[in-house]
């Protein structure tokens, strides 16, 4: 891998597992749980890693020990937008790779492409089959007013934030040449999906 970025990197893992059953950020992949994978893949591309989680008490489960920057969500089971407010507060970088804990097939490379394409605009996020993937997404930290200012409207999506800012579309074909068969954007909601990806 060529070089590390001069940006943080955010993983969520304060969401609810609804549909799983199970904190998602503690189901295994081999010998360790995703939320572990997640870290270690991204340190070999970014020197801060940052994982905001729900407090153990609130959510009822604790992480592992992990080599990235703790930060905890004030209120517990907020949305992605809260959550992406107290990472992006929390980060030293001028923008932040961010991702959530449930992809076991995230690729470091992607944060690093997205990070390039960014330039001079508020966020980069791939769109696959016409649909933004706002939670693999770079962010500029300057992107906090406009998370503030939705916030203080009840809104908690990440789509409704995409349509204030300047985005840099980051096409399906540029995806795929760091990431051939988008194994990043492949999520383990549920069970079955789950026990898809350990049967692949």
């Amino acid at each position: 891998m060529a070089g590390r970025a001069a940006a943080s990197a955010i993983v969520m893992a304060g969401g609810h597992s609804s549909r799983m059953g199970e904190p998602k950020a503690l189901l295994k992949v081999g010998l360790v749980t995703i939320i572990e994978r997640t870290v270690t893949e991204l340190r070999r591309a970014f020197s801060e890693v940052i994982v905001v989680a729900g407090v153990p008490g609130d959510v009822g489960f604790t992480l592992p020990k992990l080599d990235a920057v703790m930060v905890f969500d004030s209120v517990p089971f907020e949305g992605p937008l809260m959550a992406l407010k107290v990472g992006l507060g929390a980060a030293r970088g001028e923008m932040a790779f961010v991702c959530s804990c449930d992809a076991p097939g995230l690729r470091a490379e992607v944060g690093l492409a997205l990070c390039a394409a960014i330039g001079k605009h508020d966020a980069a996020v791939p769109v696959i089959d016409g649909r933004f993937q706002p939670l693999l997404a770079v962010y500029h930290k300057r992107s906090l007013a406009e998370i503030e200012t939705l916030l203080a409207t009840g809104e908690r999506r990440l789509r409704a934030l995409l349509a204030r800012l300047s985005v840099r579309v980051f096409e399906e074909g540029e995806m795929r040449k760091v990431d051939p068969d988008l194994a990043s954007l492949t999520n383990v909601n549920t069970p079955e999906a789950y026990r898809a990806w350990l049967n692949r």
